[in-house]
Order: C-alpha cells, then sequence, then structure tokens
C-alpha cells in the first residue's frame, strides 16, 4: 500500500467537503457549541451560591460532549463520503483507477479523521484558553 496514493484519494475527498457547506457547518457547528458553551454555561453557574458544587459534573459532561464529538463527525464524513461517490457517479471512475481497496479506504478514512481531529483540537485550545479566564464570583 502506498501512502502517497491514499493522500490523494484524501486531498480529492478534502476539495468536496470545502464545497459541500453543511459539512462544514456541522463540524464548525459542533465544536463551537461545545467550546463556548462550557465557558458560558461555567460562567453562569459560578455566579449562583450553589453553582460551585455543580462546576465538576458539568465540566465532566462537557469533555464527554468533545469524546462524543470525536466520534461523531467522522462517521457522518466518512458515510457522506462513499453515498456521495456513488450519488454523484464518481465511484466507478476511482474504483477503475490503479489504486487497491485498502488505499482508497485508507485515504477516505484520512479525509474523515483530519478534519474533525483539527477541529477538536482547535475547540479544546478555545476552551482551555478561555477557561483561564474564567473568574468564579465571590
Amino acid at each position: 500500500m502506498r501512502l502517497s496514493r491514499a493522500w490523494t484519494v484524501a486531498s480529492k475527498d478534502f476539495l468536496v467537503f470545502t464545497r459541500k457547506r453543511y459539512i462544514l457547518y456541522s463540524i464548525v457547528g459542533f465544536e463551537v457549541f461545545v467550546s463556548i458553551g462550557l465557558p458560558l454555561i461555567i460562567s453562569y453557574a459560578s455566579r449562583k451560591p450553589t453553582g460551585l458544587a455543580i462546576l465538576p459534573s458539568l465540566i465532566t459532561a462537557f469533555s464527554f460532549w468533545f469524546i462524543i464529538g470525536a466520534s461523531l463527525i467522522p462517521v457522518g464524513i466518512a458515510s457522506y463520503s462513499l453515498i456521495g461517490e456513488k450519488v454523484q457517479k464518481s465511484l466507478e471512475p476511482l474504483l477503475a483507477t490503479p489504486t487497491t481497496d485498502a488505499e482508497i479506504l485508507a485515504g477516505k478514512a484520512l479525509a474523515a479523521f483530519i478534519p474533525s481531529l483539527v477541529a477538536n483540537f482547535i475547540g479544546a485550545s478555545y476552551l482551555c484558553f478561555s477557561s483561564m479566564y474564567l473568574q468564579p464570583a465571590s
């Protein structure tokens, strides 16, 4: 298996994903919801007298959503990648190329994994930097 051929398949899928706005909206929207929602909820809860007691459970709950996002986003992208090839009638020409099935699947997996990894990293880093500035009310 040659990784250059798998990367060629992945780069073609990256171009398709940038043209499909709903794929970009699903990746960005989920991460924005989780990475901005957590600091807002923590900030709101820390201002309540009983809010400090529930902060550990809130942080655990939103950490769980980062794990869910890391698994759901690639599933959606990968399913669109394979079904989109079939709908656009570009699957048969792809299978006629000299790439092996393993190279095609590796390219599709890379195309699904890399955007979600980057989105989760950006969302988590924003969450870490924004949480540093949250000050509980005294």
